[in-house]
């Protein structure tokens, strides 16, 4: 420690012979080696006020020291944590300082004074500038901004740096320290991802790069377009592999997550697949036309291609088997993405259109105009939570990353509403309990919560109208008993035993009627047909009452008794539904047995019993055009056949219990304990989408035409993509979702070219993109 103390006072006086701690005409190797013995001799305090000094800063900028400050910096995070809030602050001064103008400064050195003076009036870096203006006037030559914003403006995006060819693709390193672009006259450009700053170049002898990705961490492969791999270390420059594998232009390639196969993608009309990094040819696959994307699955035995053709074809490339051949797109598919999980497939064509396929299926989910031209890039990012898309109309877009798009959200989350309480910001919003159970009907939602009874909500507008008084019981179902565009009759079962009736008499208020009587448990699920409704208890029994009887009781107070009880299951009943002609009701428990009621005898009698679907309680059913469809804590959803009770198809709830499911035209919807809502079409067994609805279990979801149609029967006029669904959940809160439209995240403008490549970097939520503008550009997420 004592050498590496001399060392440094050695060092400081070399890098500041002045001595005045300004490092004027200072030795740039001094400069260089100073921190690192600081850090040795334990002087870490010493070096976070250099690193807290501008002088230190400028010094190392004019004398090309950029990149090794900002390592300077890493380091002493590594070594220590300042304990000092004043120091600590100062600190992060200078890094953000360094950070927002590192794209600049590192190409015009000379400009550190003129940056620091156009920060706002009366920052660290603008006294720092007046003084050296004061001093030094004869020798810097600066511009005044005179309406320059009073506050830092943070930037979602900075031009790292420019280029005198146009660049062809961008790919970053595992880790994500170091970027690649190529550019259509051969070169490859090493770029330091923090700091902007060129680290290398390398020149091919190809006829430009077509494409570059990094097959290991010191390791990247470039094609090119005239049908060359090359392989490169980056750390020595040389190019390590060579190999002529096309008779044509490389037009794409993507490597496995494991990165030990490349493919490759030409306009000869085949696709490769290349085993490195030695460069031996693995397996070749023809196509009937020329190719422009290929991309492989995530677990890696599938690879898939687009082409002149309009089609998206995957193979097995291990066993060289055609899988699919998925049609749709009305001209050349130019970009190609699938998600991490594999589950969805992306693909972009000339027009702008993306379409999104669900596998294994491959069918067709959902299509979108992406852009006003050609999706020449598409890119899964934070997971597959988002997908980048970029076009020939220099737009890059943020999309969710399925379908989903959120219409409205009713109620503060607990978490947030129990924050805002903590803060004493003395708002009167009351923390919500866990919500439920939802139902909607035309412009009014109502939501029962485990404590806080019943709330009506404005469906549009997201306003609370009404809230009800009485016991803190648990509502755990609701029904529109008129689900007509104005709603008017509500039914509520609670845990108290009591199915309620309300009415709604003005804008935004409810009244009691009367209570429906005779359950000897908690009431946990409601049903209605035009004749009749039903109420499902934890006594093992299913009520029924005359709906007529009820609109009779409208307008007088009092108890009701069931006219029908029903008996036969074993545990307690959890769902109920309708058959469409209403002539039957299904019911489940937690028996695992559905049972089939013919409700049109007189009595009611059990019609047939289905004995055994699933291995845990079943949690929720529903009546679909011809099939009865169920749903149970064994993460399955099952469809059945009404008549023979044979299970003819089954979907996958993943690895969480399954709380509710609905149905609503050829689509079913159900809700898990992990806060995620899927969508399948229940025909042909397609997954359309899993929409992370939220960070909480769903209790329970209901499905509905957002057009408004009257009624729960879709007309001509009301398209699949107006089907929406309610969820309630542990959160306290109802989301709102049109699940078969996607959402646009943002849109980014700052290019003026067209978009030629993209790259996610994993350590930090951001992502670079490149286009025939000649610049490279780094956003934040």
């Amino acid at each position: 420690r004592r050498a590496h103390l001399l060392l440094a006072a050695h060092l400081w006086t070399l890098a500041d012979p002045g001595g005045r701690d300004r490092f004027l005409h200072c030795e740039a190797e001094a400069l260089r080696h100073l921190p690192f013995h600081l850090v040795k001799g334990g002087q870490l305090a010493v070096l976070h006020s250099l690193l807290s000094s501008f002088h230190f800063l400028h010094a190392h900028v004019r004398l090309g020291l950029l990149s090794h400050l900002l390592d300077t910096f890493s380091l002493s995070d590594s070594s220590m944590e300042l304990e000092d809030g004043v120091a600590h602050c100062k600190l992060e001064v200078c890094r953000d300082f360094l950070h927002r103008h590192a794209p600049v400064l590192s190409h015009w050195p000379a400009l550190f004074i003129q940056q620091a003076l156009n920060e706002p009036e009366g920052s660290a870096a603008h006294v720092w500038a007046q003084g050296i203006v004061g001093r030094e006037t004869d020798s810097v030559r600066l511009l005044r901004w005179l309406n320059k914003p009073h506050e830092i403006q943070k930037k979602a995006t900075d031009t790292v740096t420019a280029f005198h060819w146009m660049p062809t693709c961008v790919s970053v390193q595992p880790k994500g320290r170091l970027a690649v672009v190529g550019t259509g006259q051969g070169s490859l450009h090493i770029i330091n991802t923090e700091t902007g700053q060129e680290v290398r170049s390398l020149m091919s002898s190809c006829d430009g790069i077509s494409g570059c990705v990094f097959l290991q961490e010191g390791l990247l492969g470039s094609t090119s377009f005239d049908g060359q791999i090359e392989v490169w270390d980056i750390d020595s420059g040389c190019r390590t592999v060579e190999v002529d594998a096309h008779k044509n232009s490389i037009t794409g390639c993507d490597v496995t997550t494991d990165r030990k196969n490349l493919a490759t993608v030409s306009l000869d009309s085949k696709l490769k697949v290349w085993a490195v990094p030695k460069g031996s040819l693995a397996a070749t696959l023809n196509n009937p036309c020329p190719l422009n994307c290929v991309t492989f699955h995530p677990e890696g035995h599938l690879v898939v291609a687009g082409g002149w053709d309009k089609a998206v074809r995957l193979w097995n490339w291990l066993t060289g088997q055609s899988v699919a051949t998925l049609s749709g797109h009305e001209v050349s598919v130019r970009s190609l993405s699938f998600s991490p999980s594999g589950g969805l497939l992306t693909s972009g064509c000339l027009s702008g259109d993306v379409r999104l396929w669900s596998a294994p299926t491959w069918k067709c989910v959902g299509h979108y105009r992406a852009h006003q031209g050609a999706t020449e890039v598409l890119q899964f990012m934070e997971g597959g939570r988002l997908l980048l898309s970029g076009g020939s109309d220099n737009m890059v877009h943020l999309w969710s990353g399925s379908l989903g798009l959120s219409i409205g959200q009713l109620g503060d989350s607990m978490e947030r509403s129990a924050a805002s309480q903590g803060q004493g910001s003395g708002r009167s919003a009351m923390v919500e309990s866990p919500a439920l159970c939802v139902v909607v009907a035309g412009d009014y939602v109502a939501v029962g919560y485990q404590s806080d009874g019943i709330h009506l909500y404005h469906r549009d507008s997201g306003e609370r109208r009404w809230v009800s008084e009485g016991p803190g019981v648990s509502v755990r179902c609701l029904l529109w008993l008129q689900t007509e565009s104005q709603a008017e009759l509500l039914v509520s079962g609670s845990d108290d035993h009591v199915v309620r009736l309300w009415c709604r008499e003005t804008e935004g208020h409810m009244r009691s009627l009367c209570r429906l009587v005779g359950h000897r448990g908690p009431v946990l699920a409601l049903a209605c047909s035009p004749d009749l409704l039903a109420s499902a208890s934890e006594d093992f029994t299913v009520s029924l009452w005359s709906v007529q009887s009820l609109q009779d009781q409208a307008g007088q107070s009092g108890d009701l008794a069931p006219t029908s009880v029903l008996r036969g299951h074993t545990g307690g009943v959890t769902c109920l539904c309708f058959s469409p002609n209403g002539q039957e009701l299904l019911s489940g428990g937690k028996d695992q047995s559905l049972l089939v009621w013919d409700v049109s005898a007189s009595p009611p009698r059990l019609s047939r019993s289905f004995l055994h679907c699933h291995t845990d309680w079943i949690t929720g059913c529903t009546w679909t055009e011809s099939t009865l469809v169920s749903c149970s804590n064994d993460c399955l959803v099952r469809v059945w056949d009404p008549a023979s009770g044979q299970c003819f198809r089954e979907f996958v709830g993943q690895d969480s219990p399954l709380s509710s499911v609905c149905s609503l035209g050829e689509y079913v919807l159900a809700g898990s304990g992990s806060g995620e809502l899927a969508v399948w079409q229940w025909e042909s067994g397609v997954e359309v989408t899993r929409i992370p609805a939220h960070s909480a279990r769903i209790h329970h979801c209901t499905a509905y035409w957002h057009s408004g149609a009257k009624g729960e029967i879709q007309s001509q006029y009301t398209k699949p993509k107006d089907l929406a669904v309610a969820t309630a959940s542990d959160d306290g809160t109802v989301q709102l979702w049109l699940p078969l439209q996607v959402e646009n995240r943002g849109s980014l403008s700052d290019h003026s070219g067209v978009i030629r490549g993209s790259a996610p970097e994993e350590e930090v939520p951001a992502f670079l993109t490149v286009a025939e503008d000649r610049t490279m550009r780094a956003w934040s997420i």
